[in-house]
């Protein structure tokens, strides 16, 4: 009996050793298996990052990105062509190269994402007015990268004309964000003066955000953000929630130094919808406030927009998720007529000046 009873007792330590290590082998199997999810979920997230969302956007240390020259396909197999100076290709035969030259800024509407260079509204105006059009438009910029991108190109391109082009949701939502998607520059209000953050910017693939330690998985991040009642948007910083008074203040500079130089320009507020939401609603009054409050002139392609389509069910052709080719033919037949009628937009014809 002693015996077996020793017997008995010799065995009981190895199940416990025997549990410990099935807990630890289905620990670490679970670990693999997490690390290989966040490394898919990674990559998948990086495609949707705006520098890695097509093959003609790179890396910029001031703007954060821009069009990178060549010929590419977009994934429908649409044309678009980058320039060697940095702008979407506005080239339709018969164009007076010698003529007044516009330069277009804005967002992915006015670089015109989903359509072929010839489908851009910026090709459809300079073939209409008979002169060059500049399209340094680029996808998701706010619009404080956009007054950014213009000061850097005025010398440069020496416009006759400026139009800044741009949809509410760059003022509102991305003018305060230190990154959208991937980092970007961004202004604040500091003692009543704008102020610039984020400079250099930071390349898209460094953080340098310090985040709790089990904020360290990309993954665990975003399912907090989706549960939490935390401000923005998953992969969004809010910096600040003073966008109006931040772009409030970039176009009353803006419309200062271009009046200084002679070059009269506008603002073109694009529609993105055929019919705005009441959130929609509330942010463009909110908006067009602020413009008339600053004297600072604005075409209003919304209003354009109900003139010409009363009825909302005649309006939808006019996109494709962003502007169709004929929506994009509208705006540039919208934006010659305006332009034709206004003379002081055809002060600067001399090139010499």
């Amino acid at each position: 009996m002693s015996v077996r009873k020793e017997k008995n007792d010799s065995r009981k330590p190895r199940k416990p050793r025997r549990l410990l290590l099935v807990i630890a082998v289905n620990l670490l199997v679970l670990a693999v298996l997490f690390s290989l999810v966040e490394l898919v979920y990674r990559g998948l997230r990086l495609r949707h990052a705006v520098i890695a969302s097509a093959d003609y956007y790179q890396y910029d240390s001031r703007l954060g990105w821009v069009p990178k020259p060549g010929q590419y396909r977009d994934p429908e197999g649409r044309k678009v062509t980058i320039t060697e100076r940095g702008f979407r290709l506005t080239a339709p035969p018969a164009v007076e190269a010698a003529g007044p030259v516009i330069l277009a800024v804005g967002c992915s509407y006015t670089f015109c994402e989903e359509v072929s260079d010839e489908e851009t509204w910026p090709y459809y105006l300079s073939r209409e007015l008979g002169f060059p059009v500049v399209n340094a438009g680029v996808a998701s910029y706010g619009f404080d990268q956009m007054v950014m991108r213009l000061e850097d190109e005025l010398d440069r391109v020496n416009p006759d004309i400026v139009l800044v082009a741009f949809i509410y949701q760059d003022m509102v939502f991305r003018s305060r964000l230190s990154f959208r998607r991937q980092h970007k520059p961004y202004f604040d209000v500091v003692g009543g003066r704008l102020e610039l953050f984020n400079q250099p910017v930071p390349p898209p693939w460094e953080n340098p955000i310090d985040h709790p330690w089990y904020e360290r998985s990309l993954l665990v991040r975003d399912l907090l953000h989706l549960i939490s009642d935390r401000p923005g948007f998953v992969n969004e910083v809010v910096a600040h929630d003073n966008a109006l008074e931040v772009c409030r203040k970039l176009i009353a500079n803006l419309d200062e130094e271009l009046r200084k130089r002679g070059i009269p320009w506008t603002m073109v507020l694009m529609p993105t919808r055929p019919v705005p939401t009441s959130e929609d609603q509330k942010h463009l009054e909110e908006i067009t406030a602020m413009v008339r409050g600053l004297d600072a002139p604005m075409v209003d392609l919304w209003e354009e927009m109900y003139r010409d389509f009363p009825q909302p069910t005649r309006r939808e052709f006019l996109w494709n998720g962003h502007m169709s080719s004929e929506g994009n033919r509208w705006v540039a037949g919208r934006l010659a007529r305006i332009l034709q009628e206004d003379s002081t937009f055809w002060k600067r014809t001399d090139r010499g000046n």
